[in-house]
């Protein structure tokens, strides 16, 4: 009997050992298995899909004021890439919808209390926005759809058609035809009249706040591109797995208290402070002499990946007695997994294609490894878009 204890820790060491062999091993996994050099090796490069992975920092974060019109030549670069679809890190639209409806059969549940905390926007001004146009979002979403069929749109048609987005729940989308609305058609646009009517804004209310006062990634860089190229879309593609079993099991904290005094938490978490403080400091340089693209290239670099990788592999790493690390690991795969999945979706009807995928630099690197599996997709890298010069 008093071998187990040994047994036990072999074995977790083990466990440990393998699944860090698998998730490092990932990205190489096309080098590895013959299967996927044979699948790729079907469709020639020339005809398979793009995708560009912008690993981003949080905008919003960045506290040294900056003009907007630093990003532009970042954004010219994405423009270049001349993306046939667009998405951000926004919680997709059929993901939103769901949260809408089982909120309302169950309004204490799980996904009311997700869609009141992360998704309020695109619940509560979808519902509004329903009500003022007599719309089903089912019904709402195929008349989007043949709006965007028309060869340009009205100023009266581009109001309609953002209502008609936020109506769907595609929050994103809707604020790409809204910021193209003449300022006369938008009625009310002042955040400080606008902000004391929350919760009762109407959808057109919503949609003017947002596009006042919104500093994130999701417009400044997603909308804008897509304004910029024509693209008729901006698509949420965040996945809800991570947020739904946190909701329901509350487990974090418990998670927390068990490896507060891990020797292999304590310095991960070290070094994840002093990463996380090199990289504000970075964002406020980048702020301050207006250099977004060489921000974009570190965030979006190897160096970059390999830090990052090192703060979310910490719970393969720990040993909490619930196995509840193990969990929290699962659980980030998932939702990376999902937005591989919403990405697969959107690149469907455009074989051969280009994708422009905009998300926080953490996720970049798995994304990415998920995608150079799969037979017709190609991963661009950022800085041979920005640089197309460069070696």
């Amino acid at each position: 009997m008093s071998f187990l204890p040994h047994l036990r820790t072999c074995a977790r060491a083990l466990r440990v050992a393998l699944l860090l062999a698998l998730t490092l091993g990932f990205s190489r996994a096309s080098a590895q298995d013959p299967s996927v050099d044979d699948l790729r090796s079907i469709v020639p490069d020339s005809a398979r899909t793009h995708v560009l992975i912008l690993g981003t920092p949080h905008l919003s974060g960045i506290e040294t004021p900056f003009d907007p019109s630093a990003l532009d030549p970042l954004l010219d670069a994405l423009v270049r890439f001349e993306p046939d679809v667009i998405l951000v890190e926004a919680y997709a639209a059929r993901d939103v919808e769901r949260l809408a409806l089982v909120s309302d059969r169950e309004p204490n549940g799980v996904a009311s209390q997700i869609a009141q905390a992360r998704a309020s926007l695109g619940v509560m001004s979808g519902r509004a926005a329903q009500t003022e146009l007599g719309l089903t979002s089912s019904q709402a979403r195929a008349e989007a759809d043949s709006m965007l069929t028309l060869h340009a749109l009205s100023p009266a048609e581009r109001h309609r058609t953002a209502l008609l987005f936020l109506a769907a729940h595609d929050v994103w989308s809707a604020l790409l035809h809204w910021v193209q609305v003449p300022m006369p058609l938008r009625g009310e646009t002042d955040p400080a009249q606008l902000g004391p009517r929350y919760p009762d804004w109407t959808a057109t209310d919503a949609l003017n706040y947002v596009a006042a006062t919104n500093e994130t990634e999701l417009l400044a860089i997603g909308v804008e591109v897509a304004r910029r190229v024509g693209v008729g879309r901006v698509l949420g593609f965040d996945g809800l797995a991570e947020v739904e079993a946190e909701a329901e099991l509350g487990y974090f904290p418990r998670l927390r208290a068990e490896v507060a005094s891990d020797s292999v938490y304590i310095q991960v978490q070290e070094r994840a402070r002093a990463f996380g403080q090199s990289i504000q400091a970075r964002q406020e340089s980048a702020a301050a002499t207006g250099d977004f693209v060489g921000l974009y290239l570190y965030m979006n670099s190897d160096e970059y990946a390999r830090s990052a990788a090192e703060v979310e592999r910490v719970w393969l790493r720990t040993e909490a007695p619930s196995g509840l690390d193990r969990a929290r690991w699962a659980l980030w795969e998932t939702r990376n997994l999902e937005m591989a999945t919403h990405l697969r979706r959107a690149s469907a009807f455009h074989a051969g294609g280009r994708v422009l995928a905009i998300v926080g630099a953490s996720h970049k690197q798995y994304l990415e490894s998920v995608l150079k599996t799969l037979a017709d997709i190609e991963v661009v890298e950022f800085s041979r878009v920005v640089q197309p010069d460069s070696p």
